[in-house]
């Protein structure tokens, strides 16, 4: 994942002058696919879409990993700066047209007029067809879902998408809007992912599509991620907690030696080394064995047994 390192650098600012401290970045899309597919989904293959108000970005899933990701900088915005042109119209009214009058499929060649105010002259208004508002909103919205139907294409991941295409964000509450998908994204299976399909107990006003990436960047931070990942700051997260690893750790050392009792263990595995970044051999500390004939009973010998390291060190290195 790239980003240009002044807008990074822009946004670490904002941030910090909340005094708020950034623990991690996380890619939009990918927060997003946090809370809105399923295990089952990403193993069959998906394509995940967050149709934003500024951007688009795109993320495909397949098996537990993201083989790809795109970006597109066209969003909600656009449809509001597309109305505001063509009508002569402030933004705010412009914004006010889309979320009233933003039906995919409306039927055309009907009368219905609706009022709007000018920009540029307080206090006018003037009549506009309805089907001026709803052809302005479906090009828009046809070209956009369009281009990002090709970059699927261009990924080559197309043939793999066994579930489809899941589509959130703002702009996935249009009306209508998976009529005009489906057969945009080569007829695949379309729908709208909200944090309530996949997220219980969060109150209501927050099961809109646009607030998925806020739950996803709440579930990462809760530790919903891939199983190993190396995350912005170029460390290795891992679901597998530090207990889970050192009862796995003991099983192994048991294996090993069979006669070693639950307590002599024990006491050995909080001196390994189980950071998987650091390529050293891992270093076992016995305390059961002393230099007695020196009167020294708190002084450590390292077990330095070669062939058990060699084993060792290999196994901790394929577990993560």
């Amino acid at each position: 994942i790239a980003i240009q390192k002044s807008t990074l650098e822009n946004i670490k600012k904002t941030i910090k002058r909340t005094d708020i401290e950034i623990e991690n970045l996380v890619l939009n899309a990918y927060a997003a696919s946090i809370a809105a597919v399923t295990y089952e989904e990403k193993e069959l293959g998906t394509c995940v879409i967050d149709l934003g108000g500024a951007t688009c970005n795109l993320v495909i899933h397949l098996g537990s990993s993201i083989r790809h990701s795109d970006f597109l900088g066209v969003g909600g915005m656009n449809i509001t700066s597309d109305l505001s042109m063509a009508l002569s119209t402030p933004i705010d009214a412009a914004e006010d047209l889309k979320r009233q009058y933003g039906d995919l499929n409306r039927p055309t060649g009907h009368d219905e007029i609706v009022q709007m105010p000018i920009r540029g002259s307080e206090g006018s208004s003037e009549e506009v067809s309805l089907d001026v508002i709803s052809n302005v909103i479906y090009a828009r919205v046809e070209e956009t879902l369009m281009i990002l139907a090709r970059k699927i294409e261009e990924s080559n991941f197309k043939t793999k998408l066994g579930s489809g295409v899941i589509l959130t964000g703002g702009v996935a509450n249009m009306k209508n809007i998976l009529d005009i998908a489906s057969p945009i994204f080569f007829n695949m299976p379309v729908r709208i992912a909200s944090p309530n399909n996949i997220v219980e107990g969060i109150f209501d006003s927050l099961k809109d599509p646009a607030f998925i990436t806020v739950i996803g960047l709440l579930k990462y931070g809760a530790g919903e991620f891939t199983l190993y990942e190396i995350d912005s700051n170029k460390l290795l997260r891992t679901r597998e907690s530090n207990t889970k690893v050192k009862a796995a750790v003991n099983t192994h050392i048991n294996a090993f030696d069979p006669n070693s009792s639950s307590d002599s263990i024990q006491s050995k595995t909080p001196e390994i080394n189980l950071d998987p970044l650091q390529a050293q051999e891992p270093i076992i500390k016995d305390e059961n064995i002393t230099t007695n004939n020196q009167g020294l009973d708190d002084i450590k010998v390292q077990d330095k047994s070669e062939p058990f390291h060699q084993k060792f060190y290999r196994w901790l290195t394929q577990l993560f």
